[in-house]
C-alpha cells in the first residue's frame, strides 16, 4: 500500500481552497483491483464502483487504514446502483457525522468537472448520470468523481512503477 501526498488539481478539477486538504491513497494488491481513495483532515468516505462489486471505506484523517471497509454487490434485489451506493455510504457513515467529503472512482467515461458519468458499459442505465449531484443532494457533503482507470494510472505514476519516470504508458 502506498500513500500519495497530493492530487493533481486538473485531474480532479477541484477548487483551490480544497486542494491543500486532499491526499490520495493508492491501494494495490495482487488479487484486487486498484483503488484510489481521497482522504481529508477528519473523516472521508471513499468508494470504488465496479460492474460486480462496490467497495466503500471510511477513513479518519491521513490514516491509510480504514476504520470501516465494506464490499457489496453492485446489483441486487432490483435496486438501482445509485441506491446501493447511497445505502453503502449510509452504512459506513461515522457516528459523529463529521465527514469532509466523499470520493468515488467510477467506471467508464466520466466528466469529473461536472461529476457526471457519461457512460459506463458495465452498469446498465449509467448514461449521462449526474452522480455527483445525486450524492451531494442526498448527503449534503462535497463529492468528487473520477474515472477509475485514470485514478489507478495516477497512483501508479506517482507511487508505483512510474516513480522517477516522465511518461507512463
Amino acid at each position: 500500500r502506498r500513500l500519495a501526498n497530493k492530487c493533481f488539481r486538473r485531474l480532479f478539477c477541484l477548487p483551490e481552497e480544497i486542494i491543500g486538504r486532499i491526499m490520495a491513497v493508492f491501494y494495490l494488491s495482487v488479487n484486487k483491483p486498484k483503488t484510489i481513495i481521497i482522504s481529508f483532515m477528519n473523516h472521508s468516505i471513499c468508494l470504488d464502483v465496479g460492474g460486480t462489486n462496490i467497495r466503500g471505506a471510511l477513513f479518519q484523517g491521513d490514516d491509510i487504514q480504514p476504520i470501516n471497509l465494506q464490499k457489496i454487490p453492485t446489483q441486487q434485489n432490483g435496486q438501482n446502483v445509485e441506491e446501493r451506493i447511497c445505502d453503502l455510504i449510509s452504512s459506513i457513515w461515522p457516528k459523529n457525522g463529521s465527514v469532509d467529503g466523499i470520493a468515488l472512482a467510477a467506471p467508464g467515461f466520466v466528466d469529473s468537472e461536472n461529476g457526471m458519468v457519461i457512460r459506463a458499459v458495465n452498469i446498465p442505465g449509467w448514461e449521462y448520470l449526474a452522480l455527483k449531484n445525486i450524492l451531494e443532494e442526498k448527503f449534503n457533503h462535497p463529492v468528487f468523481i473520477e474515472n477509475d482507470a485514470r485514478l489507478a494510472a495516477l497512483g501508479e505514476y506517482r507511487f508505483g512503477t512510474g516513480i522517477g519516470h516522465h511518461d507512463l504508458i
